[in-house]
């Protein structure tokens, strides 16, 4: 007979897959940049260094000849006149520097040959050592992520099984204690959400301000209490548009905030070099005219499950009523992508 399984939390199971996502995209894009570093260094060395001291070479090598040739007439010149072999110092003093200067030139031109040969060796060494990884990457995780897709399939399906039936009395009785919770006001999500949007994107810092932001070394404490929900992570991984992933030195301006607003959001606005566009800023009401700026790597730190909304493009929007639990994605025509289910305030009715 087979081993029951002991499952404790579909959620987890959620959760797992999520967080196997998002490694693959941070070591993904971590060995693109690794291997695009690698590449430009090789091509610099290559087709820059190589080609500029193999002119120098050639450039020394002629200024060598010239100064040998005037040493020789030189020469030639003073036994005609004089009938002896002159000093010629001058001219001596020129050909040993022509010669230092050849010499260099063709000691630098073998080093950067070496240096191409050394760094093609630690290519190959680098991708036989990541080659794991790439796999695990490519193969291992998108099969692990399957089977764990059907795992939380099977085990929703199954908790979905109707139970058997029991007395009346007793099924009002877990009704009731089943039933949502009573939110005491409606999300301001589920309304007026065009209105809402104008308002937030209004807000959001413009580009002067963004480079004026000093660099903070930690995120605002508000942002670490930010509750983003499965279904909203897996609804943007799953997302069939293109995924534009900031980079880990990028910076990502973060509103102050003096206590935890009702309502938060994320807006990715047009970049610029080393600024990656997004901001984090808090809801009408509770937002600030001051901003922290930090480093995309840190959020990532600090908040892994920001991962996958920060590979959002540009324009998007995402709004999170922290106190309703509402949730909404919007794209650059305010468009809305994706939102979270609405919540009832009635028990459902038998």
């Amino acid at each position: 007979m087979s081993q029951p399984a002991r499952v404790h939390s579909i959620f987890m199971l959620k959760q797992l897959r999520a967080s196997l996502a998002t490694f693959a995209k941070i070591a993904s894009l971590s060995l693109e940049e690794a291997a695009t570093e690698i590449q430009r260094t090789l091509q610099w060395l290559r087709e820059d260094r190589y080609q500029h001291w193999k002119q120098q070479v050639r450039a020394c090598n002629d200024e060598y000849v010239r100064a040998k040739l005037t040493l020789k007439r030189k020469e030639i010149l003073d036994r005609a006149l004089s009938g002896s072999r002159g000093s010629c110092v001058d001219e001596r003093k020129a050909l040993k520097r022509a010669e230092r200067r050849l010499q260099e030139a063709e000691h630098k031109l073998r080093r950067v040959a070496s240096w191409s040969q050394q760094i093609e060796k630690e290519l190959s060494d680098y991708r036989g050592a990541v080659q794991g990884l790439v796999h695990a990457i490519d193969v291992a995780i998108p099969n692990a992520r399957a089977r764990l897709d059907h795992m939380v399939g099977s085990l929703e399906a199954y908790v979905a099984l109707a139970p058997p039936e029991m007395p009346r009395a007793e099924e009002e009785k877990a009704t009731v204690a089943v039933a949502p919770p009573m939110t005491d006001r409606p999300s301001p999500l589920l309304s007026n959400v065009q209105e809402q949007v104008t308002t937030l994107r209004s807000a959001t810092p413009s580009q002067q301000i963004r480079r004026q932001t000093p660099l903070g070394p930690d995120m605002p404490d508000w942002v670490a209490g930010l509750a983003l929900s499965e279904t909203l992570r897996a609804a943007i991984v799953d997302s069939p548009g293109e995924k534009s992933h900031a980079r880990p030195d990028d910076r990502i301006v973060v509103a102050q905030s003096s206590s935890g607003p009702d309502m938060a959001y994320l807006e990715r606005t047009e970049g610029a070099d080393g600024d990656s566009g997004w901001y984090i800023g808090a809801g009408p009401g509770t937002g600030s005219s001051e901003y922290v700026a930090t480093r995309i790597a840190t959020v990532w730190e600090a908040r892994p499950d920001l991962t996958d909304v920060l590979s959002l493009p540009e324009g998007s929007l995402v709004l999170l009523d922290i106190r309703g639990g509402a949730e909404m994605v919007l794209d650059r025509d305010n468009k809305v992508l994706w939102r979270s289910p609405p919540q009832t305030d009635e028990a459902p009715q038998q």
